[in-house]
């Protein structure tokens, strides 16, 4: 996740200096993993470009603020996850758009059930309060550590590990009832 082209501390000190180096570097390596964060937000790949854009805005604007009481990839997400907040309570949600076969050789039985499985369990996630939804997004699809976590949101750990397994159970209970054909099925 973290780019090996700069050191943290000599990053910050070159983007508070507003080298274009450092934005370039920092735009590296932050650049795939924030889009696939607010995608999972978004559910729309354009809607996540121009939030991502936007992100990044944010982290140039707000740089010479960054006081290195955590890490920079902590205030990063810190950044993405409150802006995806702030998008979610402007915007209604989108349907979750089924995925495409295309009727090459590739979309034998088994690759449509897959699709249509990772479809229902995206939309699952898109769906779940959003106390749950964002330790689910930044523990399992960023791979972040609970204390990441923790710093990011603000919360305790323990809180952090409480939510986790919540949402897990939420997600569950979801596609238990959808396999078994009972009212839950409607996400």
């Amino acid at each position: 996740m973290r780019g090996d082209l700069l050191n943290e501390d000599t990053l910050i000190l070159k983007l508070k200096k507003r080298e274009p180096e450092a934005y370039r570097s920092l735009l590296e390596t932050y650049q795939q993993s924030l889009l696939a964060l607010v995608y999972k937000y978004t559910n729309d790949y354009v809607e996540a470009q121009d939030l991502t854009q936007e992100i990044f805005i944010k982290i140039f604007k707000n740089i010479a603020h960054f006081n290195a009481s955590s890490k920079l990839s902590t205030w990063i997400y810190r950044i993405a996850h409150n802006t995806c907040i702030d998008w979610s309570r402007k915007k209604t949600p989108l349907p979750v758009k089924q995925l495409e076969i295309n009727g090459t050789e590739h979309s034998t039985e088994e690759a449509v059930i897959y699709k249509e499985e990772q479809a229902l369990i995206h939309d699952t996630i898109v769906n779940l309060p959003e106390i749950y939804k964002s330790v689910i997004i930044l523990y399992h699809f960023n791979h972040l550590s609970y204390k990441e976590i923790s710093e990011i949101l603000e919360l305790s750990e323990k809180t952090i590990e409480t939510r986790l397994y919540r949402g897990r159970r939420k997600i569950k209970e979801q596609l238990k009832n959808y396999y078994s054909g009972g009212e839950g099925n409607a996400l």
